[in-house]
């Protein structure tokens, strides 16, 4: 029996003793991807397989026995760490063992790729005391693999944001941090609970690359807060310039100008109640007159909680005005005259804050000269239906110079929206004038595929009667083509018959290799068939971009009429992140003809200096340049240096008419901040507080309550709403806090006591609250939140804190800690004993997990010598492959299994045994794989919206002659819109750009916007969208994304009045 097993074992031998391994093709990928080699065998028997993998990479398991046949092909995938150096290569080797005797083996290079990659996130606060700046750290981490120089900017949708420093330079796995500062700003006022969004955008020096991170910053009245004394404070500002110019002209040299400006204000909280704020014009004076000029105006205002008054002044007159609200209505009262006497006059108005009332009225005297004028109005809106709604209003203006003349104007309005029309008709009446007018205003609230808008406008006036008649279609002809055709006939009173033409065409093609591309043309015919006027313009634009550059053109001609053209073309280059170059071309041709060039360059220099050069030649030529730093090292000064040199006849002409402008200014901006004297807070209405009482005492049986022998605890001193109190003898307290929710804070404690549970007040004003401190032996202890990247539960060199996650804790007490932005919390509050810690799943970033079992650990009353280290990382990819050489066999998976209904989606597949082809089935339609340069199949296809919700089982097949095989992979189809778009809160007048990400690839985006004609976007991958958007009205408008012609989910878009953010 040993003889034949002798035997089979040396015949098993024979067989695997001539493998033979082909060397697969060495590949390319880039960090924390997966790299997969396949090596063809050749051979009989069986084999072990080994693959030798640089340290730290991460080897997908083979079979552990292979039966070799006539080829057989084994694919080594691997995964590159991140941080693994940009153009560094790595042999990967695959060695054929039979038993412990070393058949054969093949070695295949990686060379990983170069990445930019960055982490950006913001310090979690969310709070901030009105009045009082902000700061949030910024950390970026580089997670490229080569060095990055990543800049910074910000943008608030109110106030003032400040990043210092802008530009970060940092290595592969580096950690940097900036300061954001946020303000309300001097002159500007919001009221408390107003919400500042900041958006805080980092951009790679290689590529596009950008991350951006929201802050979310809520305005809080200071007394709402309870840390940190909130008392009345107040500002005292200083602010102006002081600088030197010199002029020197046709070669003779002017003497220098000195000159100053001071510009004083004080604005804060004279009390709880109270608001103040004092500003003056600036003011100051030059050489030789050194004597400052008096201020032109100055500014005086108080604000109580249901009152407002406010005092201006200027050189020849003043003005107050105050406010007050009752239940239900606001009154205003003003006056204002000259200094002279020489005029004058009051105003009142009521205005109803009833929602079931909306009415305003209005008076107003003036007199001036012997003359008064007298102004009454009154109007009055009712909605009757979901869209019917009515407006009513009437004016009375009267005026007495010699006689009284007394006019009159009754107006309605009459407004119905439905889903797709809407229609507004408009009356007003002014009989005394003989002047009435109708207006009718209708169409359809969208424009999308096709519109038609129009306005019938009739006026009686005693000069006869005129009308207008306005007609606009819109249509989309073609994707990303808009066409707009604007009809306009009008016969005014007493003038000739007019007809006029507008059409015009707008194409925005596709981005083709990058190029980004819009075009218009347009056309105005202007007719009267009395005389035969006819007046023709042509009018053109376009714009072109790639990369960082842009050229843009726009221009006129006149086809019929006085001879005249326009032309204008712009060129912008941003060659660096830093650097901005720009050149203009304008020609004109009207009354005279101009011709002007002008070209620009703008650097920013870093910490805090800009400079700006620019020449421009038509007319007269003119160089200038100037170089400025906002903040000098930090402080309250800044800088401006500018020269400037121009010549009527052209420079380079010669030096006699040359006329060079120097400046120098010094600018500053003090401020000092002092608590408001108590003299003064009195004098205006004292403080806002609730009273708060209790006892400190030991809770020996953790219930809560002072029972019979637990002790109390004097000598405490209790902290809570701005407000300080020590306990006496007997534990007890008593003090005076502000309103709003606060946390008690301790002084004095013992080492080994503490509040075992957490312990939270919301105090009202005027209320009465007990607040009892129950206090036992609790103990202390830090822990570590990191990020195991090699999942091994231990915290290795360069494994980095998890910022602003959470680690729980369960045992005696059930606590739960937020981590600072290094990973760390100090766990207190705590009873003695046993407990179990681990992260928090629901504080940990999205898809991270703990990696390693919960750490059980018993602790003793004060704090721990411990450091407990948890680590969390997000799962590692599944890769399960089962080989069976010369058998046909496919494995798919899908990189997210959840997928929205209508989105793009990829899949990824291996297979074996050589297949002609691979292809997935979905929906009865076949959608056949790419093989990539690694063997691996993948496609992305898009996920039709009419999918239910729910799993979806995914066929992927292969086929190899006559032999098919098939796997499955499992999706879970959600409902979700398609889009993100940013930002979807706006100001009148402001431009914006528009940032929408598709969940599948376009090539034509318009976003329409409740009854505009909309707005085109442009992108050069198909995903990522943008625009430029200024608002033109304020209000809440319905918004929906067209994407080749099909209309996706509707969004909400709310612009704000132009003054939104003050009160």
């Amino acid at each position: 029996m040993r003889y034949w097993a002798a035997c089979l074992l040396l015949l098993g031998a024979a067989w695997a003793s001539g493998v033979e391994i082909q060397p697969a093709t060495g590949t390319q990928v880039g960090p924390g991807a997966y790299a997969t080699l396949l090596f063809a065998l050749s051979g009989e028997g069986e084999v072990r397989p080994q693959v030798v993998a640089p340290e730290g990479w991460l080897v997908l398991p083979l079979p552990e026995r292979l039966r070799l046949g006539e080829r057989t092909l084994v694919a080594v995938t691997l995964r590159v760490p991140e941080l693994t150096p940009a153009g560094s290569v790595h042999p990967v080797t695959l060695r054929i063992w039979d038993g412990e005797r070393l058949l054969a083996e093949a070695s295949a290079d990686v060379t990983v790729l170069a990445k930019a990659d960055f982490i950006l996130y913001a310090e979690d606060k969310q709070e901030a005391r009105m009045g009082e700046p902000i700061a949030y750290r910024i950390t970026v981490i580089n997670r490229g693999n080569l060095r990055d120089r990543i800049t910074l900017e910000a943008e608030a949708n109110t106030g003032e944001a400040f990043l210092r420093p802008t530009v970060l330079e940092l290595d592969p796995g580096q950690e940097g941090t900036a300061v954001l500062t946020l303000q309300i700003g001097d002159g500007r006022r919001v009221s408390p609970g107003y919400t500042m969004i900041t958006w805080v955008r980092a951009r790679s020096g290689f590529g596009g690359l950008e991350r951006k991170v929201r802050v979310t910053t809520r305005w809080l009245d200071p007394y709402a807060l309870g840390a940190g004394g909130p008392d009345p404070t107040l500002r005292v500002g200083l602010s102006g310039s002081v600088g030197v110019g010199a002029l020197l002209e046709a070669g003779r040299f002017a003497s220098p100008v000195f000159r100053y400006s001071v510009k004083p204000s004080l604005s804060g909280r004279l009390s709880d109640f109270v608001e103040a704020s004092l500003s003056t014009s600036a003011f100051g004076g030059q050489s030789p007159r050194w004597w400052p000029e008096a201020p032109s105006s100055l500014a005086l205002g108080l604000k109580g909680p249901k009152w407002d008054a406010a005092l201006s002044a200027t050189t020849t007159g003043m003005g107050l005005r105050t406010g007050f609200q009752t239940k239900g209505w606001r009154y205003g009262v003003g006056l204002n005259g000259r200094y002279d006497l020489g005029a004058g006059g009051f105003s009142v108005s009521a205005v109803s804050t009833l929602r079931s009332l909306n009415l305003q009225l209005n008076a107003s005297v003036d007199a001036a000269q012997g003359s008064r004028r007298d102004r009454f109005s009154v109007d009055y809106s009712r909605t009757l239906n979901r869209s019917l709604s009515l407006r009513l209003g009437g004016r009375l203006n009267g005026i007495l110079s010699g006689g009284y003349t007394l006019v009159g104007t009754a107006r309605q309005g009459l407004l119905w929206q439905g889903a797709r029309f809407s229609v507004l008709q408009s009356l007003s009446a002014s009989p005394q004038l003989g002047l009435y007018t109708l207006t009718l205003t209708g169409g359809t609230r969208s424009v999308y595929p096709l519109g038609v808008r129009g306005t019938a406008h009739l006026q009686q006036r005693p000069e006869g009667l005129g009308w207008k008649a306005i007609s606009s279609v819109f249509a989309t002809p073609l994707p990303r083509t808009s066409l707009r055709v604007t009809t306009t006939l009008e016969q005014a009173a007493g003038r000739p018959f007019e007809f006029s033409l507008n059409p015009s065409l707008a194409v925005r093609p596709p981005n083709l290799a990058g190029v980004r591309s819009s075009f218009g043309v347009g056309y105005k015919l202007r007719y009267v068939p009395a005389d035969g006027t006819t007046h023709q313009v042509a009018t053109f634009s376009g714009r072109l971009g790639y990369g960082n550059f842009g050229l843009s053109g726009s221009g006129n001609y006149t086809l019929v009429g006085p001879h005249a053209y326009g032309a204008q073309l712009g060129v912008r280059w941003r060659p660096w992140p830093l650097t901005v170059l720009r050149a203009k071309y304008t020609v004109k041709l009207a009354d005279a003809y101009s011709e002007t060039v002008g070209v620009g360059w703008q650097q920013y220099w870093g910490a805090g200096f800009a400079s700006e050069l620019d020449l421009e030649h038509g007319e007269a030529d003119r160089l200038s340049f100037y170089l400025a730093q906002k903040s000098l090292f930090g402080s309250p000064f800044g800088l401006l240096v500018g020269y400037a040199v121009s010549d009527p006849d052209g420079l380079g002409r010669g030096v006699e008419r040359l006329t060079h402008r120097f400046s120098v200014q010094l600018g500053y901006d003090f401020a000092w901040r002092f608590p408001t004297p108590e003299a003064v807070v009195s004098v205006f209405g004292g403080r806002k507080v609730g009273r708060v009482r209790g006892v400190a005492f030991i809770d020996r049986n953790l219930n809560g309550v002072q029972d019979e022998g637990e002790p109390p605890v004097p000598g405490l001193i209790v902290h809570l709403g701005g407000a300080s109190a020590e306990t006496d003898e007997s534990g007890r307290y008593a003090l005076e806090a502000r309103p709003g929710v606060h946390t008690p804070q301790l002084e004095g404690l013992p080492a080994t006591l503490d509040l075992y549970r957490p312990t939270e007040l919301r105090v009202e004003e005027g209320g009465r609250y007990l607040l009892n401190l129950p206090l036992a032996p609790t103990a202390q202890i830090l822990l570590v939140l990191f990020h195991d990247a090699n999942r091994n539960g231990v915290q290795d060199e360069g494994e980095r804190g998890i910022p602003y996650g959470g680690v729980r804790l369960i045992g005696p007490s059930n606590r739960s800690f937020r981590t600072d932005e290094r990973g760390r919390a100090l766990a207190t509050g705590l009873l003695p004993g046993v407990y179990e810690v681990a992260p928090d799943p629901d504080l940990l970033p999205p898809r991270f997990r703990a990696t390693s079992a919960p750490t059980r650990v018993e602790l003793q009353p004060g704090k721990s010598g411990r450091v407990v280290r948890l680590g969390a990382a997000p799962p590692p990819k599944q890769v399960r492959t089962t080989y069976n050489p010369g058998k046909l066999a496919v494995f798919a998976t899908l990189p997210s299994p959840v997928v929205a209904a209508g989105a793009e989606f990829e899949v990824r597949a291996i297979a074996q045994g050589d297949p002609e082809q691979v292809w997935l089935e979905l929906d009865g339609a076949s959608y056949p794989l790419e093989r990539r340069d690694d063997g691996t199949y993948t496609v992305r296809v898009r996920m039709p919206p009419s999918v239910p919700t729910g799993p979806l089982m995914l066929k992927v097949r292969a086929a190899r002659e006559a032999e098919v095989v098939e796997t499955v992979a499992v999706a879970t189809v959600v409902r979700r819109p398609l889009y993100e778009l940013d930002p979807v809160k706006f100001q009148v007048g402001q431009p914006r750009r528009l940032e929408l990400t598709l969940l599948f690839r376009a090539s034509s985006v318009r976003l329409v916007i409740g009854e505009e004609a909309g707005v085109e976007f442009t992108s050069e991958d198909g995903y990522r969208w943008f625009a430029e958007w200024t608002p033109e009205r304020a209000g809440a408008f319905e918004a929906y994304v067209v994407a080749d012609g099909e209309a996706l989910s509707q969004s909400r878009i709310t612009v704000l009045p132009a003054s939104t953010g003050e009160r």
